[in-house]
């Protein structure tokens, strides 16, 4: 955390900043510290990684005391920067890459950013010229969120914390709903009008009193590969390796998540490869069409890992809902985040560092959604036809979720409701969890806000507007935030920068074709995985949603803060529609709804958390 004052009225809030890290003590469990410069306070909660000796705790100054950091996250290259500055004359006092770091910007201040490997945010403080320095990685790892008042800038890595201080509270009506038209907000918004998520690939200086931001990076990198597909694989092959290996180096213990799809088990493979005593951790389910973790355990037995498998069942379930609604900093109704809250809490009592197969997916064309865009770019208009009119009188698929069959018939309608819309509003349609023509029965003063998509002219451009949305507001964003809520590092390795620009190089139609996902990635690393494991499509990390909530949402219908008083006072919602919405759920009719209910179930429970608890 961090402050910048303008004032003697902003150095006020100095004395609240104690309170504020308290709220953010479970992503650094081993050292929570303050310090106070003439118009600057910082406050960091350590998970100590790499150098855990007691001189590496942050805030972290140089030897002058001029210049100070928070840093959150790691620089994967912070040994050959050492080096270079060591043969530069530079002394070190630790082994810590916060002091590598720190080093850097006292030298070239934003222009650091360029030469680092890693995913972070930080806060630098230059004491000398009065200004701030605060990035975020490229592709959005790691969050940092600000809020610019007259008499102050507020720093963070969660929501929580800045509500300690004076900051206006007013919902932000495009992020409500953005949040239940895909169930998570996406950045630069948050659920408040006052405060912003930092871009990936942003930095922000604060000079003279003003605050200006600019980009370090962009994936829309014109780079084309002009090799053979052999060559690429080769490279691929090399630059993931080489990922895996950066990721690996810890003075902790470090393992990998492995749920037995084909990411996951890439990574595991790799890390096997050059890690003789690795862990691996899967959870499971006990509900027959969403448990995998027999592909987990057939995986690990496959590298020979010692593998860890954590199975929960309904009761265990339905036991950490509170826990894990209470640990949300904003609403957040990815309901997968509950799997990966719950497996983070297994896996850290293993291991500090756990490396996912994250990202791949967004790279090469890994979600079904991929293979729909691609089957509809190279479908004639004749079966275009043919597939509008079999949707149309195919029967309703049924309520409960669960099955295969309902399951193809849910797929099969969306598939064909794609196919009359344009590239860009299919991108937006195939993101959407809710429709908006719930969201506009339920949301007062609805204006249809919607992400913005860039113009989308080819599959390379459908994937990397998903880099843009999908990956750092959602799928990092609930591995950020559920593994640091048990103090567990994740690491993506498939999200090195210099992979994600080599993957956005290669041609389309290496990663996705009308009958194939991720091609590239299968054909590059088949050697390391059995058949079953490297044929297998795409399931998705989900959970009995419907069949293990209907106690939980029982007992919040049911609760003070779904009455039509509260609804009424809270004034962002249509009190009818939610009466139609638990009217639904109780005759067992909701369907697909169900998104819709655990959405509006996660804002009410944190709205009353939040901003009315004190």
């Amino acid at each position: 955390m961090g402050i910048w004052t303008r004032n003697q009225k902003g150095q006020n809030d100095f004395l609240k900043l104690p309170h504020a890290l308290k709220k953010i003590q479970h992503r650094g469990p081993d050292f929570q510290s303050t310090k106070f410069c003439s118009n600057v306070a910082f406050g960091h909660a350590r998970l100590s990684i790499v150098d855990l000796s007691t001189a590496a705790n942050q805030p972290f100054s140089d030897v002058t005391g001029k210049y100070h950091l928070i840093f959150n996250g790691e620089i994967y290259n912070h040994a050959e920067l050492r080096k270079k500055a060591t043969e530069n004359g530079v002394k070190f006092k630790t082994v810590s890459d916060t002091e590598v770091l720190l080093n850097l910007l006292i030298e070239k201040g934003e222009k650091a950013l360029d030469d680092l490997n890693g995913f972070f945010s930080f806060v630098y403080y230059n004491e000398e010229k009065n200004e701030i320095i605060a990035a975020r990685d490229r592709i959005g790892i790691k969050p940092l969120l600000y809020a610019e008042t007259n008499d102050a800038v507020y720093f963070s890595s969660e929501l929580k914390p800045l509500l300690d201080f004076d900051i206006n509270r007013e919902i932000d009506q495009t992020a409500l709903e953005n949040y239940f038209a895909y169930t998570y907000i996406p950045a630069p918004l948050t659920i408040f009008k006052s405060v912003k998520k930092m871009m990936p690939g942003e930095w922000i200086k604060i000079s003279n009193g003003v605050l200006e931001k600019g980009a370090y990076f962009s994936l829309n990198n014109k780079a084309r590969f002009d090799g053979s597909f052999d060559e690429a694989k080769t490279q691929l092959t090399d630059h993931l390796n080489q990922s895996v290996k950066l990721r690996l180096l810890a003075d902790v213990p470090v393992g990998c998540f492995l749920s037995g799809g084909l990411d996951s088990s890439i990574i595991s493979a790799i890390a096997k490869e050059q890690k003789n005593d690795l862990n691996t951790f899967s959870v499971g389910f006990d509900h027959p069409y969403f448990n995998e973790s027999d592909f987990a355990e057939k995986m690990a037995a496959h590298i020979g890992s010692k593998h860890h498998r954590i199975q929960f069942n309904k009761n265990q379930f339905t036991q950490v809902i509170p826990d894990f609604l209470n640990s949300l900093d904003e609403p957040f109704a990815d309901s997968s985040s509950i799997a990966v809250y719950l497996l983070s809490q297994e896996t850290k009592k293993e291991v500090t560092v756990a490396l996912s197969g994250d990202g791949a997916d967004e790279l090469f064309g890994g979600y079904r959604k991929h293979l729909a865009e691609a089957k509809i770019r190279n479908a004639g208009s004749l079966k275009k036809l043919m597939i509008k009119s079999a949707a149309a009188i195919l029967p309703k698929p049924a309520d409960s979720r669960g099955g295969k069959r309902s399951d193809l018939q849910r797929k099969f309608k969306k598939f064909a409701a794609g196919l009359k819309l344009s590239n860009e509003e299919r991108f937006e349609f195939y993101c959407r969890w809710i429709s908006s023509e719930d969201e506009e029965h339920l949301i007062k003063n609805f204006g249809n806000s919607k992400y913005f998509t860039e113009e989308i002219n080819s599959m390379n451009d459908y994937l990397i507007n998903d880099q843009k949305m999908v990956l750092p507001n959602d799928m990092l964003k609930k591995v950020d935030g559920m593994s640091m809520a048990h103090g567990l590092e994740v690491r993506v390795p498939f999200l090195d920068h210099n992979l994600v620009h080599f993957a956005n190089s290669l041609p389309a139609e290496w990663k996705v074709t009308s009958g194939k996902t991720k091609l590239i990635l299968r054909e590059s690393f088949k050697r390391l995985l059995p058949d079953d494991i490297l044929h297998r499509s795409k399931k998705g990390f989900e959970i009995p949603l419907n069949s293990w909530l209907h106690e939980i949402i029982d007992e919040y219908f049911s609760s003070a803060y779904f009455s039509q008083t509260y609804i009424v006072k809270q004034n962002l919602f249509h009190y009818s529609f939610i009466d139609e919405l638990k009217k639904l759920w109780k005759s067992g009719r909701a369907g697909e709804r169900i998104y819709l209910i655990w959405s509006l179930l996660v804002f009410q429970h944190w709205y009353h958390l939040n901003l009315e608890q004190k």
